[in-house]
């Protein structure tokens, strides 16, 4: 069964009226990540002025990738600073290496505006089971 998504964190204007929410859904070691949503308070509730699921931002991209953190939020230009994880396939698919940058991301284009840093790469090796037939 699958769990329902939850707010793994939130970064808030300094206003107080948004926020940017980073959702997903609780895994043992981590999270699995579903969604970015940019809310407005309005009248005591959060509406949602913006949302970015994980099928909209894994589009046009040739590698699988996946929201991790959040890092700065502007609600008056719609933009967000987070990390982003990006896994990239070596050779014959027996390893990938996942990479991470920070990312500079309009929120209402869902797009690319700058790739801020750079981080380090992991390198994944998969398990061979072509043996175990």
């Amino acid at each position: 069964m699958r769990e329902l998504p939850v707010t793994i964190s939130a970064l808030y204007a300094l206003h107080g009226r948004a926020r940017l929410r980073l959702v997903g859904t609780a895994l043992d070691n981590g999270f699995h990540f579903d969604a970015i949503v940019h809310e407005r308070l309005h009248d005591d509730r959060w509406t949602c002025k913006t949302t970015i699921t994980r099928a909209q931002f894994q589009a046009g991209s040739a590698n699988e990738r996946q929201i991790v953190a959040l890092h700065k939020f502007a609600s008056y230009g719609n933009w967000a600073i987070f990390q982003v994880a990006e896994r990239h396939e070596c050779g014959e698919q027996l390893a990938s290496k996942l990479t991470y940058s920070w990312r500079q991301w309009d929120l209402e284009k869902n797009a690319e505006l700058e790739r801020v840093k750079e981080s380090t790469a992991q390198l994944l090796f998969h398990e061979d089971h072509s043996r175990d037939a």
